[in-house]
C-alpha cells in the first residue's frame, strides 16, 4: 500500500531542492555574468547603455519615480522588510535574517575586493540625480541586491498576484532601473546585484 505522506514529502523535498538548485544558479549567473564588464567589448556596450538611460531626455518625466522610489533599495527599507518577511514565516525566521545577512556581506565583500569605479568617477559628464556621491565601489549594486532579495521573498510568500508582491516587483524594476538614471551604477552591477538578491532569496525561501 502506497504511503501518500511519504510521497507528499519527498515530492516537496524534491521541490525544495530544485529551487535550492536555481537560487544558486542564478546567484552564480548573475555574479559572474556582471564579471563581464572586464572585457572591453562589454564594458564598451554598458557604458553606451548607461549613457542611454543617464542622458535621455525622455526619461524626464519619470525622475521623481526614480527618486520616490530609491529609498525602498536602501538598508532601512531593507531591514523592515526583512524583518517582516522573517515574521510571515516564524518556522524560519532564522534562516531568513541568516540569508540576508550573508547576502549582505556577500555584496559587500565583492564590493572591497573589485573596487570598480562609479559612473560620475569614470565620466565626468555623467548626470548624477542623487544628493550624495557613494564612496565605495559600483560592482555590484547592493541596492538591486536588497530590494530583489525582498522582492522574490514576498512573491515566494504572498504569490505573484499579492498586491505586496506586485508592487515589490513594480518597485524592483524602479529602483534598478533608476541606479543608471541617477547615475551611480552601470547596468552589469544592477544585473550582478539584482540575480545576487535573487538567487538568495530562492535559496532561504526553499527551506
Amino acid at each position: 500500500m502506497i504511503d501518500v505522506s511519504q510521497v507528499i514529502e519527498k515530492y516537496f523535498a524534491k521541490t525544495r531542492e530544485n529551487i535550492m538548485i536555481t537560487g544558486v544558479s542564478i546567484l552564480l549567473i548573475g555574479v559572474m555574468g556582471g564579471f563581464s564588464y572586464n572585457f572591453e567589448k562589454i564594458s564598451n556596450i554598458d557604458k553606451k547603455i548607461f549613457e542611454a538611460v543617464n542622458l535621455s531626455e525622455k526619461l524626464n518625466n519619470f525622475d521623481i519615480l526614480f527618486k520616490l522610489a530609491f529609498p525602498f533599495g536602501r538598508k532601512g527599507c531593507f531591514i523592515a522588510a526583512v524583518c517582516f518577511l522573517a515574521f510571515s514565516v516564524p518556522e524560519t525566521w532564522g534562516s531568513v535574517i541568516f540569508t540576508a545577512l550573508l547576502m549582505s556581506a556577500t555584496e559587500r565583500l565583492i564590493k572591497l575586493k573589485l573596487k570598480r569605479n562609479r559612473p560620475f568617477i569614470d565620466m565626468d559628464y555623467t548626470i548624477l540625480r542623487q544628493k550624495n556621491k557613494p564612496k565605495d565601489g559600483s560592482f555590484p549594486s547592493g541596492d538591486a541586491s536588497r530590494i530583489w532579495f525582498v522582492t522574490i521573498g514576498f512573491v515566494n510568500i504572498f504569490t505573484l498576484q499579492h498586491p505586496l508582491a506586485l508592487f515589490f516587483i513594480f518597485a524592483a524594476v524602479i529602483v534598478s532601473l533608476g541606479r543608471l538614471r541617477l547615475g551611480v551604477h552601470y547596468p552589469t552591477d544592477v544585473w550582478a546585484g539584482s540575480l545576487l538578491g535573487a538567487g538568495f532569496s530562492l535559496m532561504v525561501f526553499s527551506f
